[in-house]
């Protein structure tokens, strides 16, 4: 480079190729950089697809998977009698009516299940008294049809210390 004395100054570093290298330094960090930019773009797009299909995931198992317990309370229900002729007391066997699934869907069809129930009753002299009796499971359809029923006898157990 000349200057108004007309000399000619070259810089050292030019003799050397450190502009060279500096603008090879340059070039390799903004490689650096982009590729940094690249990773962290697509990292974050697949944690974004990860956590979504985690999401969906979840949401799909609840919808379609039923539950593996459901414990539900009966409440019994007793008809009095109504003639002069009968006594006091009750007329019909006790029953207890429950729907599954009214507010979602609780079983799937064709998928076996074990149902189990449990009664407990308090330990009185006229339970006692009673000594084995029946219980009748049914279950039935949406349209009211049986789908499947079992009668199994019970007797009251003595707790007794």
């Amino acid at each position: 480079k000349t200057t108004d004395s007309g000399f000619n100054h070259t810089y050292v570093g030019d003799m050397f190729g450190v502009s060279i290298f500096l603008r090879f330094v340059g070039r390799v960090m903004e490689f650096i950089g982009d590729l940094i930019t690249t990773f962290v773009l697509w990292g974050t797009v697949l944690f974004g697809y990860v956590c979504l299909s985690l999401v969906i995931y979840a949401v799909l198992r609840r919808l379609i998977v039923p539950e593996k317990l459901h414990v539900k309370p009966v409440f019994f229900n007793y008809q009095p009698c109504l003639t002069h002729q009968e006594q006091h007391g009750m007329c019909m066997f006790p029953r207890a009516d429950f729907v599954l699934g009214s507010d979602r869907r609780l079983l799937v069809s064709s998928q076996p299940y074990q149902v189990v129930v449990e009664l407990e009753l308090p330990e009185s002299p006229t339970n006692m008294e009673l000594g084995m009796f029946m219980v009748n499971l049914s279950f039935y359809s949406s349209t009211g049809h049986v789908v499947s029923s079992s009668a199994r006898p019970v007797c009251v157990m003595c707790m007794c210390v």
